[in-house]
């Protein structure tokens, strides 16, 4: 089945399946692994998958932490990949989660990334660069997903 598709083809159908589901579906098939193992670009989304469940695992073991009153343990986040390319595809699959806090500096100054962060998260709004906290276009989409962010957002007098 897979043998037939080009890397564009193949990356495409990686990148709509959830990095968990990737795993498990290169873990299952041995042809599908066999086959992939020759394309760079699904090699790209194999490793964003496996960063973006380390994501995800390092989270949960944070909020269960949290819940046991065990702040000490709690564990930060150090991504292996700084590329923009990776944020959108991690900030695009993770619902609930402030990922830009973990995001660089420049990447927390990039349209592109906090617009796609605060949609999927409107807390995210926090971890953006000052100069989005005061953008009408970003606030808003924050606002919308929930009011509360508003806390986060800057205020400038008008000119």
């Amino acid at each position: 089945m897979f043998s037939s598709l080009c890397d564009d083809e193949l990356k495409s159908i990686f990148l709509w399946l959830h990095g968990g589901d990737i795993l498990k579906i290169l873990n299952f098939s041995k042809s599908i692994n066999k086959k992939i193992k020759h394309s760079s670009s699904v090699n790209m989304i194999i490793e964003y998958a496996q960063e973006e469940r380390r994501f995800k695992n390092t989270i949960q073991y944070n909020e269960k932490q949290r819940r046991n009153n065990n702040s000490e343990n709690i564990l930060d986040f150090v991504p292996n990949f700084t590329d923009k390319e990776f944020w959108i595809y991690l900030l695009s699959r993770v619902h609930g989660s402030c990922a830009l806090k973990y995001a660089t500096e420049e990447l927390k100054s990039d349209r592109e990334i906090v617009s796609i962060a605060v949609r999927n998260y409107a807390y995210n709004l926090e971890y953006a660069a000052d100069e989005f906290k005061s953008d009408h276009e970003i606030v808003l989409i924050a606002v919308k997903k929930n009011g509360y962010v508003l806390q986060y957002a800057s205020v400038e007098a008008p000119a």
